[in-house]
């Protein structure tokens, strides 16, 4: 460091820009302990910007002295670290004689172990700063970077916490099988961790099971050793607490001084005052032993799980300790500002936190921009448990109380911000601009001002404009009566604002134009978690009803209550709540509906809960409205997507004149019942006398609910439907009763109401057989769309008809699921459409622990066993489907049509037939053509030798298949045209997960490599090994597997690549891995390739961006001719080894001996 100087540490963390790669990734909180001679502080230096960059420059308060022993160095003054530029200074400030020591830090991990360097004035030749593991020192000066994860909601864990949950985890084991334990006690034990301490504590899941499988004997020996060492150093070492500082204010510029730059006078300084919360617990002072804090840096007792550090934020090795004395806990240590220090924070840096701070923010009254900012907090500001006095500016031309420099999401936690009461002229409004985005207040209260002025004189906060997050917090909304928008808004906080464990008041206007109880400030997503929401009467004249149109939008009430009040007037007399419009959700909540008596729209509507309520162990009470234009129970407040979970509904019944059904308008589309009641009507009328609940006409859930559907037998439209069911219905657990209906017209036994998407989970439908003259099938309309059947049994009837003389079961055209069931298609032999097809699962159809029979049919024109039933999207979960095979003229193949997109097998078995046939003499699986998912599944592919297109091809997983636990053997095709062991089933985005796959080895003449084309693009390998031959071919003589060429994944995988030896391009390059490849807990082998033109080891696969995470590479070394040196090229730009091992070998070339 300097002698005689001022010595400034700056630290840079960058986090380098990959393609495509989002520095949000490491975001967050980060810390910096350093110690300069005997001093040591740890200062928070906030969260990474959009840049990936956090900076931070720390000015000492007094010179070091040129002595190589810091116990006999000058006593320093407290640092004082301020988040700020270096201030331009006079030849008589000291800070103009700092030098700047820089440190630039690359991210390795939680921890900050790559390239760093500092620079003294007094170092010859630019000394480097040593580093380990996080930590660099040098010259008096040692400093260690850490992330403080419980700030950003991953609370801090210790090793002694891990290995106690890892213990009971390992006792539960005890009761479970060995294989189990073997692959799925892991997985369990990383869920566990991570959901108590977030994503940091999940590899540590990695201890539970050795590497044989087997589980650990016992983690009770470690723990004890733990626990004795932590009793010992309980004796001598405590906890200690951040510093806490004042910043004072800057001082005022004498008359015709425009330079900032001048000395500060000594009355200019203000004492700071200690904010004595005590949030990380009591302030010490620093022992002046540095050796103490050495040893308790290296920790010996600190033991981390195969290598990994434990962040134990606070007491661990990530955050050293310094031991106190018994004294150190008289009294908190007053630390006083140095006058040395220029405060102006208006030119200071981003990313500052406050811990346990007090921030006085001057008064500037002048002419230009006369605004109170700090643009030194101009983005990611975090202050904990601290106070922020905001001025009260009185100017000409902004004359607002803005903090600029808290200008983009701001932080405060456990902190009170006092805003002023503007009365101004242009724009007299209490906004804090220095928080207009995302702005965080926890465990907080902020006092918003009333204002009465005459342009804009409502009480909003544009400094939360944005995203505003309210924890644990108070806020008082002033009630505003003035002339233009006299309402009650806060448009601070006017974007998905969080109140979580929180009160508002929301006052009650009476004025002349808009005078509703509206809080704009929360006009979009609020949340509002066990909260209390009082919302006020309005009786006026124009729109005079409850509404809030602050939480007009996707609106959360968690535990909560909401009174809504009975209006009763004139033009628009409802009781609606136009602030909860749209997915609004009520959980463990209760509302009372009041029931309106009026003249124009009579009913019973909550317009604030119009879309996507959501209603979770809430009660509801319906009124019975009986008026004269629209006499229906309806809530228009939940007239979509509206969720009622265990939870009572009572429909009442209405028989008026027009309308006269039983119909819930409020619940009109996507609505949820669980484990829930509904009672529905049977009304008998004139006009359209059904059984509807318009209510619940689309997307209705019903979990463990009974439904009684009426039998009508009526005039027009004798049917059972229930329109309320029309789209979508869910029944789970549930019964359903479908009465058979025997009429003149369409006398089918079809329920409207559950027309698309229905749901039947555990479920038990009895579909009654019909034998009529025009469409004499068994068609269940009511469930022509996306039905789900779990658990369920499901009698098809066998027709034999004339026209369309098939078993379809129109009621279950789309998307239907079956889980746990069992579905018996009957084998229709006729003349036209000879097939067995069930229509009724002609789409994304589900089958989860299913048998599903498929019959064989030997006919003339379209002579395949095909299943349009299951045409898109099927899912098979641990089922069995045996495919016949077909041996005709025309397209003989074993197609299943039923199954040609997005089919999902699970833990099934699928027999694929071998067909040798004439023109398209394929193994191929129609039915399988897309995004195909296997699970624990087997599929055996037939070698084919053929003629035209003699590959192993399943067009049947051809986008997007997914193979978890599976096995995929590839049979070797050796032919003349494209030789090659291809699987186009498998040609984009394939994903295979804890899977095997055999490639074999092709030897052919044109096109001689071994390629996977079924795994092109975006193939996913997880837990999985691949095999991937040698070939020695001619022309593009590489083991490249184009199946892989782009965004490859592989996570805890093997891959083996050849050496390959040949003439023209003879690297080992695997194009399948070009692009953006992420290799996580992997183990790549590299092969050592001696040839004659580009003789080098690369990988191209790897060519940019690559990811490589706790893995390792062996480089081979390369000893040849022209560029013999050993470049990965497949790691060119930008490459991010986290956790990671590579192993660069040492050349001894002539051309260029580099890496």
């Amino acid at each position: 460091m300097c002698v005689g100087t001022v010595p400034t540490l700056s630290l840079a963390l960058r986090l380098p820009h990959a393609h495509g790669y989002s520095p949000f990734i490491f975001s967050g909180i980060y810390a910096l302990s350093y110690t300069i001679s005997d001093r040591r502080t740890t200062k928070l230096i906030g969260m990474l910007d959009t840049n990936g960059t956090a900076e931070l420059t720390v000015h000492c308060a007094s010179p070091l002295q040129p002595s190589s022993n810091s116990r006999n160095s000058k006593q320093l003054s407290p640092i004082t670290p301020i988040a700020s530029t270096i201030h331009s200074a006079s030849a008589n400030s000291p800070l103009s004689q700092c030098q700047q020591n820089t440190a630039e830090v690359g991210i390795g991990g939680p921890h900050f172990a790559l390239a760093l360097t500092a620079v003294g004035a007094d170092t010859a030749a630019g000394e480097a700063v040593s580093i380990a593991n996080g930590t660099f020192s040098g010259n008096g000066l040692s400093a260690y970077v850490s992330k403080l994860s419980e700030i950003v909601g991953e609370p801090p864990f210790t090793e002694e916490e891990i290995l106690e949950e890892l213990e009971k985890l390992r006792t539960r084991s005890q009761l479970t099988s060995a294989p189990f334990n073997r692959r799925l006690l892991p997985i369990l034990a990383r869920y566990q961790l991570r959901e108590k301490w977030g994503p940091a504590a999940e590899p540590y899941a990695e201890r539970l099971v050795t590497d044989d499988g087997s589980v650990v004997p016992s983690f009770l020996p470690e723990l004890h050793r733990i626990r004795e060492r932590r009793q010992q150093l309980d004796k001598v070492q405590k906890c200690r607490s951040f510093h806490c500082y004042k910043i004072p204010p800057p001082p005022l510029r004498p008359q015709g001084e425009t330079s900032t730059t001048r000395p500060l006078l000594e009355e200019e300084l203000v004492a700071a005052k200690q904010f004595t919360r005590s949030w990380l617990g009591p302030s010490h002072k620093a022992t002046p032993d540095t050796n103490d804090y050495k040893h308790t840096f290296n920790n010996e007792g600190q033991q981390t799980p195969r290598g990994k550090r434990i962040p134990d934020v606070f007491s661990s090795p990530q955050t050293p300790q310094t031991p106190t004395t018994e004294k150190d806990h008289t009294a908190p240590q007053r630390l006083q500002t140095p006058t040395q220090i220029h405060t102006a924070m208006q030119s200071s840096r981003t990313k500052t936190m406050l811990v346990n701070s007090t921030i006085d923010i001057p008064n500037n009254q002048g002419n230009d921009a006369n605004e109170s900012r700090i643009r030194g907090m101009s983005a990611s500001s975090l202050l904990v448990n601290s106070t922020i006095d905001i001025p009260n500016n009185q100017g000409n031309d902004a004359n607002e109380s803005r903090i600029r420099g808290m200008s983009a999401s701001s932080l405060l936690v456990n902190s009170t911000i006092d805003i002023p009461n503007n009365q101004g002229n242009d724009a007299n409004e209490s906004r804090i601009r220095g928080m207009s985005a995302s702005s965080l207040l926890v465990n907080s209260t902020m006092g918003i001002p009333n204002n009465q002025g005459n342009d804009a004189n409502e009480s909003r906060i544009r400094g939360m404009s944005a995203s505003s997050l309210l924890v644990n917090s108070t806020i008082d909304i002033p009630n505003n009566q003035g002339n233009d928008a006299n309402e009650s808004r806060i448009r601070g906080m006017s974007a998905s604002s969080l109140l979580v464990n929180s009160t508002i008041d929301i006052p009650n206007n009476q004025g002349n134009d808009a005078n509703e109880s509206r809080i704009r400030g929360m006009s979009a997503s609020s949340l509002l978690v066990n909260s209390t929401m009082g919302i006020p009467n309005n009786q006026r004249n124009d729109a005079n009803e409850s509404r809030i149109r602050g939480m007009s939008a996707s609106s959360l009430l968690v535990n909560s209550t909401m009174g809504i009040p009975n209006n009763q007037g004139n033009d628009a007399n409802e009781s609606r709540i136009r602030g909860l419009s749209a997915s609004s959700l009520l959980v463990n909540s209760t509302m009372d509906i009041p029931n309106n008596q009026g003249n124009d729209a009579n009913e019973s509507r909550i317009r604030g809960m119009s879309a996507s309520s959501l209603l979770v162990n809430s009660t509801m009470g319906i009124p019975n409205n009986q008026g004269n234009d629209a006499n229906e129970s309806r809530i228009r407040g939940m007239s979509a997507s509206s969720l009622l979970v265990n939870s009572t509904i009572d429909i009442p019944n209405n028989q008026g004149n027009d309308a006269n059904e039983s119909r819930i308008r409020g619940m009109s589309a996507s609505s949820l019942l669980v484990n829930s009641t509904m009672g529905i009507p049977n009304n008998q009328g004139n006009d359209a006398n059904e059984s509807r609940i318009r209510g619940l006409s689309t997307s209705s859930l019903l979990v463990n609910s009974t439904m009684d559907i009426p039998n009508n037998q009526g005039n027009d439209a004798n049917e059972s439907r229930i329109r309320g069911l029309s789209t979508s219905s869910l029944l789970v657990n549930s019964t359903i009763d479908i009465p058979n209906n025997q009429g003149n017209d369409a006398n089918e036994s079809r329920i409207r109401g559950m027309s698309a998407s229905s749901l039947l989970v555990n479920s038990t439908m009895g579909i009654p057989n019909n034998q009529g003259n025009d469409a004499n099938e068994s068609r269940i309309r009511g469930m022509s769309a996306s039905s789900l059947l779990v658990n369920s049994t499901m009698g098809i009837p066998n027709n034999q008809g004339n026209d369309a003389n098939e078993s379809r079961i129109r009621g279950m055209s789309a998307s239907s699921l079956l889980v746990n069931s069992t579905m018996g298609i009957p084998n229709n032999q006729g003349n036209d459409a000879n097939e067995s097809r069930i229509r009724g699962l002609s789409a994304s159809s589900l089958l989860v622990n299913s048998t599903i029979d498929i019959p064989n049919n030997q006919g003339n024109d379209a002579n395949e066993s095909r299943i349009r039933g299951l045409s898109a999207s099927s899912l098979l979960v641990n089922s069995t489907m045996g495919i016949p095979n077909n041996q005709g003229n025309d397209a003989n193949e074993s197609r299943i049509r039923g199954m040609s997109a997005s089919s999902l097998l699970v833990n099934s078995t699928i027999d694929i037939p071998n067909n040798q046939g004439n023109d398209a003499n394929e193994s191929r699986i129609r039915g399988l053509s897309a995004s195909s998912l296997l699970v624990n599944s087997t599929i055996d592919i037939p070698n084919n030798q053929g003629n035209d297109a003699n590959e192993s091809r399943i067009r049947g997983l051809s986008a997007s298949s997914l193979l978890v636990n599976s096995t995929m053997d590839i049979p070797n095709n050796q032919g003349n045209d494209a030789n090659e062991s291809r699987i186009r089933g498998l040609s984009t985005s394939s994903l295979l997960v804890n899977s095997t796959m055999g490639i074999p080895n092709n030897q052919g003449n044109d096109a001689n490599e071994s390629r996977i084309r079924g795994l092109s693009a975006s193939s996913l390998l997880v837990n999985s090994t691949m095999g991937i031959p040698n070939n020695q071919g001619n022309d593009a003589n590489e083991s490249r597997i184009r199946g892989m060429s782009a965004s490859s994944l592989l996570v805890n995988s093997t891959m083996d690549i050849p050496n390959n030896q040949g003439n023209d391009a003879n690297e080992s390059r695997i194009r399948g891995l070009s692009t953006s490849s992420l290799l996580v807990n992997s183990t790549i082998d590299i092969p050592n390739n001696q040839g004659n033109d580009a003789n080098e080891s690369r990988i191209r696969g790897l060519s940019a961006s690559s990811l490589l995470v706790n893995s390792t590479m062996g480089i081979p070394n390369n000893q040849g001719n022209d560029a013999n040196e050993s470049r990965i090229r497949g790691l060119s730009a930008s490459s991010l080894l986290v956790n990671s091992t590579m192993g660069i070998p040492n050349n001894h070339g002539r051309s260029a001996k580099n890496i």
